[in-house]
């Protein structure tokens, strides 16, 4: 069994997520050009605000449960998408190495005999002894932290607590 942070794939498994920033950073300004929370420096969102994001992807995925044809479920998803992207910078936190983390981790769920694991339902299982990728991302957003060129930005995004600088923008 594979526990080591190591992908159980050659390297070219690992992917450009080049382009993931690129669509992080379009959305970031959209998020910016449309006077919502885009802070420099990553923090959590709090309760009402999270709830208001999910409930705008569920919405896209009610969208795509309901899609018959594929635009609209192209649409739906693609959508869903950009609400993520949103997200992750309501939080501040650009989605490529946390995406490279996530990535890996997902290659390590195999079993024993180095093949997948799957529920009833078709899904992929983490295997006993799996390890997640928190403490990549943890690593990550602490680095983020550091370098961000704008310390005074707030570490909690919602009604109440967006930082100044977003209100601004």
């Amino acid at each position: 069994m594979i526990t080591s942070n190591e992908s159980p794939l050659p390297d070219r498994a690992k992917i450009d997520v080049e382009p993931l920033l690129e669509a992080w950073k379009l959305v970031r300004d959209f998020q910016i050009a449309m006077g919502e929370p885009a802070p420099e420096l990553p923090g959590s969102l709090d309760g009402e605000r999270r709830k208001l994001r999910a409930d705008w992807m569920r919405e896209e995925l009610s969208e795509f449960i309901g899609a018959d044809v594929l635009v609209d479920q192209v649409d739906s998803i693609i959508d869903l998408i950009y609400f993520a992207l949103g997200t992750l910078c309501e939080m501040g936190v650009p989605p490529h190495e946390a995406f490279n983390a996530v990535h890996a981790a997902n290659l390590r769920k195999l079993g024993e005999d180095g093949r997948p694991l799957f529920s009833t339902r078709g899904r992929i299982k983490k295997p006993e002894g799996w390890l997640g990728p928190e403490t990549e991302i943890g690593e990550y957003l602490d680095r983020l932290k550091f370098t961000s060129c704008d310390a005074d930005q707030s570490s909690t995004v919602g009604s109440a607590s967006v930082s100044q600088r977003a209100r601004d923008q």
